[in-house]
């Protein structure tokens, strides 16, 4: 998963499947989630225009993934 401004937030506004597809939109739920120990945010190339841009010209944009398991 990526977040705009990741490398920053406080927090992170999750959604996440939690029923059937079936359910469609009805089976979404929204987690705030804050940064703690278990998400790494870690830093992604941004493309604005066809041309790459260091970290620091960009929007900080991260990919976030979590050191533990959601499933159970």
């Amino acid at each position: 998963m990526w977040i705009t401004d990741g490398l920053y937030a406080d927090y992170y506004l999750v959604a996440a499947r939690t029923g059937p597809r079936e359910a469609r939109h009805r089976a979404i739920t929204l987690f705030l989630l804050p940064r703690s120990k278990c998400i790494e945010a870690s830093p992604i190339e941004v493309m604005r225009s066809g041309v790459r841009e260091p970290q620091s010209l960009s929007s900080a944009t991260a990919e976030l993934a979590t050191t533990m398991s959601w499933a159970g």
